[in-house]
């Protein structure tokens, strides 16, 4: 059985196989990280503070995206918005012309 032996949050958050359990990626890790925090109230706390943190972290990453998809949009719709101004004044100018 492996030996786990972090006293803080940070340690977890630093350990490949705390985010493979958080992931379950690996069910090796998943099932030591179980009985780890299974055996002792403290670990218990320090792996949901852990996990608090990481999903503050995937939150922010997907709001990230969230926030470039719209602001390519918002930039598709400006350029669309300004070549039909752009075909609609040489319209009208043309009309003039005429």
């Amino acid at each position: 059985m492996k030996r786990i032996n972090y006293t803080t949050v940070e340690e977890l958050l630093l350990s490949d196989g705390f985010v493979k359990w958080y992931q379950q990626t690996d069910e090796t890790e998943v099932q030591a990280w179980d009985d780890w925090i299974a055996e002792n109230p403290e670990h218990q706390r320090l792996a949901k503070e852990a996990v608090k943190v990481l999903r503050l972290f995937s939150e922010a990453h997907e709001n990230k995206i969230a926030e470039q998809e719209i602001r390519a949009a918002t930039n598709r719709l400006t350029d669309t918005i300004r070549n039909m101004k752009s075909r609609y004044y040489q319209r009208v100018k043309s009309l003039r012309t005429e």
